[in-house]
């Protein structure tokens, strides 16, 4: 599937794996393709990797990737899963203890809520900056032992 592509195509492919679905827009500001001739460059692997069915914007303006193409790397970019993943199998009191160690308050009771405001907080590059942080408040005891737990759970990895 990838025989034959030049390695300007990997490397869009491969980012593209690491975003996800992306705006063209996007993707040129991730790879600094603003000039004329680098935004040619990402035309002509967009075109290459849509001559093989690989990418392709859809109705909404966003690239996708044919589903093959998402297994091609383990972690691309060197990144590792996406948070949402990582923290799948966490619990609500878990995620509740992150928020309260972010100074994030709590959206709600529900694992949903809580994910979804971490997902939001780690998303925003202005996170801690440009809203402007405000002071940490003590750690639960419940949350720094389930904090331990963890550490020691990724240590025996």
């Amino acid at each position: 599937m990838l025989t034959g592509l030049a390695l300007p195509h990997l490397q869009v492919a491969e980012t593209l794996a690491a975003l996800g679905p992306v705006p063209c827009a996007a993707l040129a500001d991730l790879l600094d393709a603003t000039g004329t001739e680098s935004t040619r460059g990402l035309d002509a692997a967009l075109e290459a990797l849509a001559d093989r069915a690989l990418v392709w914007p859809d109705g909404a303006g966003l690239l996708r990737m044919a589903a093959p193409l998402w297994q091609a790397w383990d972690s691309p970019l060197g990144l590792d899963a996406p948070l949402t993943g990582l923290l799948a199998d966490t619990t609500s009191e878990e995620l509740r203890c992150m928020l309260v160690a972010l100074s994030i308050p709590s959206p709600g009771t529900t694992k949903k809520h809580r994910l979804t405001a971490l997902l939001e907080h780690h998303s925003d590059p202005g996170s801690g900056t440009a809203r402007g942080r405000r002071p940490r408040r003590p750690v639960p005891h419940r949350c720094r032992s389930a904090d331990r737990r963890r550490r020691s759970a990724v240590r025996r990895l």
